[in-house]
Formats: C-alpha cells, sequence, structure tokens
C-alpha cells in the first residue's frame, strides 16, 4: 500500500470539510479566548467582569488539573488497534473523577455561574471524551493530529505559565508594589487558548500530512510520531 496514501487524503476536499467541522467544535477556546481579551481590554460591565474573571480562574484550574492526564489518556488511546469495551470507559471515568476530585467541584461552580459559562466547559469535556473514544479506529493522520494538539496544549501551558511566574517573579525583585503583573493574567489566558485555536488550525493544513510537527519541537522530542501499538 502506498505509505502517500494518508497523506493525499488528508489534503483533499472531505479532509477540508472534516477540517471544519473540527474547527467548529473549538467553540470553548475561541470564546475563552475572546472573553479573556475582552477582560483585559475592560471592555465588560463592572458588574459582569467579577463574575467572568471567577469563570477563567474555573476553566484555567480546569485545565491545570486535568491536562497531564489527558496527555496519557491520548498516548494511550493512539496506540491502541480498537476502541476498549464501554465498562472500560466508565472505569475510567470513574478513575479520573478519584485521581482528580476538583473536577465535578469545578462544573458546579461553572453551573453556578450560569449556562453562559457552563455549556461551552461541559462541551470541552464531553467532546475531549468523545474523541479519546474514538481514536483507536482513527487514520493515522487524525492519531497525529490529536497527539500534537494534546501535546502541544501541554507545552502551550508550561510556556505561558511559566512566563507568567517568571514576570512575577522579577516584579517582586524590582518593585515593592506588585500586582502589575497580575492584572495582566487574562492576557496570558487570551494568548494561551489563542495557541490552542491557531495548532488546530495548523494540524489541518496540507502541511502537517507531510511532516507531522508540534507547535513546541524543541520540547517535543518526537513525542507527536511516536505511536508503538499496545
Amino acid at each position: 500500500m502506498n505509505a502517500s496514501a494518508p497523506d493525499t487524503a488528508a489534503a483533499s476536499p472531505s479532509a477540508h470539510a472534516d477540517r471544519g467541522q473540527y474547527l467548529a467544535r473549538l467553540l470553548p477556546e475561541i470564546v475563552a479566548c475572546a472573553t479573556a481579551l475582552a477582560l483585559a481590554l475592560g471592555l465588560l460591565p463592572e458588574g459582569l467582569a467579577g463574575s467572568v474573571r471567577r469563570m477563567l480562574d474555573g476553566i484555567v484550574a480546569f485545565e491545570a488539573v486535568t491536562l497531564m492526564f489527558l496527555c496519557i489518556l491520548v498516548d494511550v488511546a493512539t496506540r491502541l488497534r480498537r476502541a476498549p469495551p464501554w465498562w472500560l470507559g466508565l472505569l475510567g471515568c470513574g478513575a479520573l473523577l478519584v485521581l482528580y476530585p476538583e473536577v465535578p467541584g469545578l462544573l458546579i461552580g461553572a453551573l453556578h455561574e450560569g449556562l453562559w459559562v457552563a455549556l461551552p466547559f461541559a462541551w470541552s469535556m464531553i467532546e475531549r471524551l468523545r474523541e479519546l473514544w474514538t481514536l483507536p479506529g482513527s487514520p493515522r493522520i487524525e492519531k497525529l493530529r490529536r497527539r500534537a494538539l494534546t501535546f502541544g496544549r501541554l507545552f502551550s501551558g508550561l510556556v505561558v505559565a511559566g512566563t507568567f511566574v517568571l514576570a512575577w517573579l522579577l516584579e517582586s525583585i524590582v518593585s515593592d508594589a506588585g500586582g502589575r503583573v497580575q492584572g495582566l493574567a487574562p492576557w496570558f489566558v487570551a494568548a494561551y487558548f489563542a495557541l490552542a485555536a491557531c495548532d488546530a488550525w495548523r494540524v489541518h493544513r496540507p502541511a502537517f500530512a507531510i511532516r507531522p510537527r508540534n507547535l513546541w519541537p524543541w520540547f517535543d522530542g518526537g513525542q507527536t510520531e511516536r505511536m508503538d501499538p499496545i
């Protein structure tokens, strides 16, 4: 079989349609990025700004407590040859709740903020679980995309969070007043979700099918293409 067949398929019109469908599912990231920008630019009413800030805090906390575990699940799912039985999926969800008991609290907190906060939050979680379930039977190019996106998201989080912490430490050293870097937090949140959205577009470009690479190849170390069967 021709090894270039997946790459050709990836550049076909149907692949472009799949790309559009995937980008449509990026609504949570787009909403989070736009909301963080609106908060950073002071475009929100004073009465709404506090709720939005709490919402962003919850989203960032959710990303922080689940991203590493999601990387492990994606790594396993892309190495399997077939989907696991349904009961194993339920056990996996139960294990997720045991390892990360903060998740139900974050969902409840999102519901308290209103449906406009809770729906994108829940949508993102459900979509991730659905993709994990369908990954074992997906084509190789789709597995490469999911690995690049998931590990790229982790590295983006580390880069953005590391930059924020470094800036905060420098401010603490050179200034007694402080607080300026903390006030820039919405900009860092917007940058993180903007990177996630742009990376989703990048991996659905024909160039990715020809040369699959992580958004942060210096950190990846070839992890994107490492899919030894389990």
